[in-house]
């Protein structure tokens, strides 16, 4: 049996979209480019549908948010702070809204 090559030229974002879909089901894209034509040849229908549970997109992207918090901390050297440290600084940034906006009245 022969192959075939298949080109669809899709926009830049969906490819990347569908990418990290497929990666987050196990797959890659031309996996699921492949079942998808095997689906529906066999069913004759385009009636193919695989979905992720919507925690888990939510869980990738509080990694990915977590991810670049902690590269932003490093860059800033604010990566070694302790937890009385971050609520000492969160007091202070409070105190001084809350001063300024009394200022503005």
């Amino acid at each position: 049996m022969g192959t075939t090559l298949l080109q669809i030229p899709i926009d830049d974002s969906l490819s990347r979209e569908a990418a990290l879909v497929f990666e987050n089901l196990g797959s890659d894209t031309p996996t699921a480019v492949r079942s998808f034509l095997q689906q529906a040849a066999a069913a004759k229908s385009a009636s193919f549908t695989m979905t992720l549970p919507q925690d888990s997109n939510k869980t990738e992207q509080g990694r990915k948010a977590l991810l670049a918090m902690n590269e932003v901390a490093e860059k800033n050297g604010l990566s070694d702070m302790t937890l009385a440290e971050i609520n000492a600084e969160i007091a202070a940034a409070r105190r001084a809204r809350t001063s300024a906006a009394g200022d503005g009245k």
